[in-house]
């Protein structure tokens, strides 16, 4: 939001947490960095991922079971100084969910990043090792299938729902497309065809126009015909 004098509105978190209208709760989920995280209003979910073998992938109820109430208690707006003081304790301590609030993939070297489609029923893992996992989200003990070919760790994934393919794309900026069903690739654009050059910062695919926007120092737009 923008305030009247230009300037972008901010605020702490410690501001936010005393409002009283603020919700706030820290999840205790990964053992490393996280890589990437979503909320799916579909399943009311969020999604994270780290480079832990151990917590690879999380899917994870938003509120959970683990002493909520009592929570969000906690993280009210309080007026003595002694219960602020409570209450800032509480917010930085993050809780650990309960087994049947969350389910836990593991991944040999984790995972760096995912996608996820409810339609589909389909979620899709990607990382230092270079394969492309595809998984049953409801079940967390092996992939259904696994995908080779990338010859870099997997820097991006989106699954086109419509047009029934994965796009993937690895930090040696080499693309793939990947057809759903038959796990067969595609397409193989390599860098010396689409000449983007640089450090990839950020891609997003749209599947509206069939367009990889990936962006280096500069953004290339890619489009992706049928």
């Amino acid at each position: 939001m923008i305030t009247p004098d230009g300037f972008i509105a901010t605020t702490t978190l410690d501001a936010a947490v005393n409002n009283g209208h603020v919700k706030f709760i820290r999840w205790q989920v990964h053992d490393d960095w996280v890589g990437q995280v979503k909320y799916y209003h579909e399943i009311d979910q969020v999604i994270s991922c780290s480079n832990s073998s151990e917590t690879s992938l999380v899917i994870g109820s938003t509120m959970g079971s683990t002493h909520v109430e009592q929570q969000l208690k906690e993280i009210k707006v309080i007026s003595t100084s002694q219960e602020k003081m409570k209450q800032k304790y509480s917010y930085n301590q993050p809780k650990h969910r309960l087994e049947a609030d969350e389910t836990v993939f593991k991944v040999h070297k984790g995972v760096k990043v995912f996608d996820f489609s409810k339609a589909k029923n389909i979620l899709v893992t990607g990382g230092m090792d270079r394969i492309i996992r595809l998984w049953n989200p409801y079940v967390s003990g092996k992939p259904t299938a696994m995908l080779r070919g990338h010859a870099s760790p997997i820097f991006y994934l989106f699954i086109a729902d419509d047009d029934n393919r994965i796009f993937s794309l690895s930090m040696d900026r080499c693309i793939k497309v990947w057809e759903v069903q038959d796990h067969t690739c595609l397409l193989t654009i390599r860098p010396k065809s689409h000449k983007i050059r640089g450090d990839l910062q950020a891609v997003h695919y749209s599947s509206i126009s069939n367009t990889l926007a990936v962006a280096t120092d500069q953004i290339s737009f890619l489009n992706i015909k049928n």
